[in-house]
């Protein structure tokens, strides 16, 4: 067993959409301590391209489907670099290959794993297609730290349409009152997982979203949950190659353009690279 006391692990849940998963892990590595483990946690991609990213350290082309590059996105977020070409990470970092895809089952599996490896009080979760701003793995760290043993969700990315407009706090926190926030980054804690062991442990092919399934497993074990005051990251995958007519993330409305926290500025983190992340381990599961 890995010990990591003061560093959380780190998940990132991915399936295809090889561009994305690139953005993300390039912007992690600018911005992680990288003494945390990072698990990339494969979904049963089917891409060739995306199985090679994930199995080789060869030069990947990537897909021809490129970043959001529409004038309301500009304007709140600003352009992102279309890179050509990305290079594998088999000897970069963790890696957990699920042949089938199963979304919530595969991903609750990796997280008792990971439990399992390490003697940790919570991991962080990541979506595939976010890039972070510099500094918030030491804030998000910093308020993991202060949580109460109470508190079993601590969520990084605000759904500015599911949550009012906070201000900041001692802790930079807000108890989650109505709606939801996104998954695009959230800290789990292992006191959660003992006190609802279907969390990790369940077999069913569940059809529920994985915002749904986490936070309904909060409030059931009678659990806080925690947003931040401001996202620490934002969301870039609201079209994709899987999802290519995903265009109601991207309607207005008197909340502003949804899947996109506006009160984020560009620019993000991100690397010519992807650094080394330590304790490589590659792992196949079915």
């Amino acid at each position: 067993m890995l010990f990591c006391k003061k560093e959380y692990p780190i998940i990132v849940l991915c399936k295809n959409r090889l561009r994305y998963l690139d953005a993300t892990l390039r912007s992690l590595s600018a911005t992680t301590n990288l003494q945390s483990q990072v698990y990339v946690v494969n979904d049963g991609s089917d891409n060739p391209h995306m199985v090679r990213y994930l199995t080789t350290n060869e030069r990947i082309p990537l897909t021809k489907d490129l970043f959001p590059n529409d004038s309301r996105w500009n304007q709140i977020s600003g352009d992102l670099p279309n890179f050509l070409f990305a290079k594998g990470i088999r000897s970069k970092t963790g890696i957990m290959l699920f042949k089938k895809s199963k979304y919530i089952r595969n991903f609750s599996h990796a997280v008792k794993l990971v439990f399992e490896r390490h003697n940790c009080s919570h991991i962080i979760r990541v979506e595939g297609d976010v890039l972070f701003k510099q500094g918030w793995h030491q804030r998000f760290i910093q308020i993991i730290g202060q949580s109460p043993p109470n508190v079993g969700l601590i969520s990084g990315f605000r759904h500015i349409f599911d949550n009012p407009v906070l201000k900041d706090n001692d802790n930079h926190t807000q108890n989650i009152t109505r709606g939801t926030t996104g998954s695009q980054l959230y800290a789990i804690s292992r006191t959660l997982c003992r006190k609802d062991e279907s969390l990790v442990d369940n077999e069913s092919d569940l059809k529920e979203g994985a915002d749904d399934f986490w936070f309904d497993g909060c409030r059931k074990a009678n659990m806080e949950r925690w947003v931040t005051s401001t996202s620490m990251c934002q969301h870039i995958g609201y079209k994709s190659e899987v999802y290519k007519g995903r265009k109601e993330f991207m309607v207005s409305d008197k909340h502003g353009v949804r899947a996109i926290d506006p009160n984020i500025f560009p620019p993000y983190a991100m690397e010519d690279e992807v650094s080394d992340f330590s304790n490589s381990c590659c792992e196949e599961v079915v």
